[in-house]
């Protein structure tokens, strides 16, 4: 291999040799130092190549020879291998001294070949043997004993136990349902539930191969499994805790009515409020670092219970529906959409300045050509107006949204998020969002709240799996409603220990895209855990392995 390289390295010189000859002279006529005076040197060499066989010859002599230079270094013969009585072995040389390998297998005997061929073989006179005593008769003497090792008897292996087989492991698929929420309930001693935070007990908060915190998505009761599964593998106490990465299937042998786990300090964000996708790259007022908490219940196979399929997101009002309930809460996200459309209002600003820069230099083009068609000189300086009235326009409005935002803060301060805005407070709003857009909407547009029905279907979502108090708030029929229709996710429904459509491998954990527990994986996509079937007989779920399939 060292070979090759060199006879590659050795043709690429002469590659270069021959460039040199064609692009010469290199050397600067003017310039002075050492460079340059090697350079000339070099041109004049290539002068007296040009006068002897012609600039074209020369080049292709100098490729010809590093070729023919190449091969030779790339033929010579090293050492090679050879296939004996089914061993490998080196074939011994002069590069390679053995002496100082002698852990080598075969190397003791290759030494001892080498040194019998490289000495002379010399017939020798059997050394004379000492006459015995008189007195000691010769068939008294014993015979000779061949200074040999006597070859040890083979001690035979004692046969290793066999090992048992494990059992394959066993489950019967099911179903997980969202409970119905019930003002007054306290939820939080449920013992399966979605979100939150998990009761992990002295077991450590898994985290990945860079050591990130995983985010937590689900803890189920073993005997919740039982109930529904007669026969199966799992043990019927304990639980299952759900992370989302690789190996995030974490069995726990603790009491699932023991204290939540603390997160850790450097625990991921989970979803932006409002947003509709997990995992935001940057944090703000609206970033959520715990999906929203809600206990499920567990059935067998497809049955889903008293809940209703779905095939659609939630949305707080019809379309055209006036919306007649609102909360401070409400009015508070709307307040930190603003702010956070204030804290990236330079982004835009900084865009047009460069977009305005880059088309006066364009102009600055135009104008120095004397083959400019006046019609596009025109254009030019009509396009530069419009840029410099939009960045007027935008930089006027990153003056003043601080002010409105002020106000908007001022009407929402001391106010108790689930809280109901009165009939005329709530107009107050209704005037408010479309004058935001008209105003800040070319600054910030993507960070207002599209309608008042964006904003109450946002705090409808944190109302259903809130506290008791967010409940308590909730309209009769729009918790009905949210009860009987939004229980399930909006495709499908999510799963245990389900086959994989494309494998072999057991899906321990299928989660769908629910909008109302803020799962909204890219592309609708569902969540999956996998794992083969004899890592789950062993019990070794540290190999299961995460992923997105499509939904």
């Amino acid at each position: 291999m060292k070979r090759m390289i060199a006879a590659f390295v050795l043709m690429g010189l002469a590659i270069a040799v021959a460039i040199y000859i064609a692009m010469a002279p290199v050397a600067s006529p003017t310039a002075d130092g050492a460079l340059n005076g090697f350079l000339a040197g070099l041109d004049g060499l290539v002068d007296g190549i040009e006068a002897a066989v012609g600039r074209s010859t020369g080049a292709l002599i100098a490729i010809g020879i590093g070729l023919a230079l190449s091969l030779v270094l790339a033929l010579i013969p090293t050492r090679t291998r050879y296939e004996e009585e089914g061993e490998l072995f080196f074939n011994p040389s002069d590069e390679l001294d053995l002496d100082h390998y002698p852990q080598a297998p075969g190397a003791q005997d290759l030494i001892e070949a080498e040194q019998d061929e490289d000495a002379p073989v010399e017939a020798t006179a059997p050394a004379p043997r000492p006459a015995p005593p008189p007195e000691v008769e010769r068939a008294a003497q014993p015979a000779p004993v061949p200074a040999q090792p006597v070859p040890a008897e083979p001690i035979a292996a004692e046969p290793l136990p066999a090992q048992p087989t494990p059992a394959p492991f066993t489950a019967t698929p099911l179903t997980l349902v969202r409970k119905v929420r019930e003002p007054g309930r306290d939820w939080f001693g449920d013992s399966s539930w979605f979100g939150g935070l998990p009761r992990l007990g002295d077991t450590p908060w898994p985290r990945d191969l860079s050591g990130i915190a995983l985010p937590f998505l689900a803890q189920i009761d073993l005997a919740d499994i039982a109930a529904c599964s007669a026969e199966g593998s799992l043990p019927r106490a304990g639980s299952l805790a759900v992370f989302l990465g690789d190996g995030g299937v974490v069995p726990l042998a603790v009491d699932v009515t023991a204290d939540f786990t603390d997160p850790p300090q450097d625990l991921p964000p989970a979803f932006e409020e409002g947003a509709a996708m997990p995992f935001p790259q940057h944090t703000s007022r609206l970033t959520r670092w715990l999906f929203p908490y809600w206990p499920i219940e567990v059935h067998a196979g497809d049955a889903i219970g008293t809940a209703l399929e779905r095939d659609h997101p939630f949305y707080a009002v019809g379309v055209g529906e006036p919306v007649e309930t609102l909360w401070w809460h409400s009015v508070q996200h709307f307040a930190d959409r603003l702010r956070e459309g204030l804290e990236q209002a330079d982004a835009p600003i900084a865009a047009h300045r460069a977009n305005l820069l880059q088309a006066r230099e364009e102009l600055k083009r135009i104008e120095n050509d004397p083959d400019t068609d006046p019609y596009e000189l025109e254009d030019a300086r009509e396009d530069i107006e419009g840029l410099e009235a939009d960045l007027a326009r935008i930089e006027e409005q990153r003056g003043s949204l601080p002010d409105m935002l002020a106000a908007l803060e001022s009407f929402t301060e001391g106010r108790a998020p689930w809280g109901v805005l009165s009939e005329q407070e709530l107009e107050i709003v209704r005037d408010l969002l479309p004058e935001a857009h008209e105003r800040y909407g070319e600054l910030i547009g993507p960070a207002i709240p599209g309608s008042l029905a964006e904003m109450a279907t946002v705090s409808l979502r944190a109302a259903i799996s809130g506290p008791p108090e967010a409940v308590a708030a909730i309209p009769e029929a729009m918790l009905a409603r949210l009860n009987a229709e939004y229980r399930l996710p909006a495709e499908g429904t999510h799963r245990l220990f389900v086959p994989a459509s494309d494998s072999e491998e057991i899906v321990l954990v299928d989660l769908a895209w629910d909008d109302m527990i803020e799962w909204c994986w890219p592309e609708e996509a569902r969540f999956q855990i996998r794992i083969a079937p004899e890592d789950a007989a062993l019990g070794n779920w540290d190999r299961a392995r995460a992923l997105f399939v499509p939904g």
